[in-house]
């Protein structure tokens, strides 16, 4: 036989867990939010001069680019 106080235990727990449950759901999307990258296509990285990217997310090789670095022909 439950009593009055057990009722109220489970009602606070299962609150409690339905607030835990959206709060993981929020901090779950706002860290995919966060992570998905963020693209505009018509930027142009300044290490190879391609669009779609920019220069710190640039694939090419600094040595093997050919292009500026910094103001400087990469070696």
């Amino acid at each position: 036989m439950e009593t009055v106080e057990d009722d109220r235990w489970k009602e606070r727990y299962d609150k409690f867990e339905f607030l835990l449950k959206a709060l993981e759901k929020l901090v779950n999307s706002l860290a995919a939010e966060q992570n998905a990258p963020q693209r505009n296509p018509n930027v142009t990285c300044w290490k190879c001069f391609k669009k779609d990217h920019i220069q710190r997310a640039c694939q090419v090789n600094d040595v093997y680019s050919g292009k500026l670095t910094c103001g400087r022909l990469a070696e």
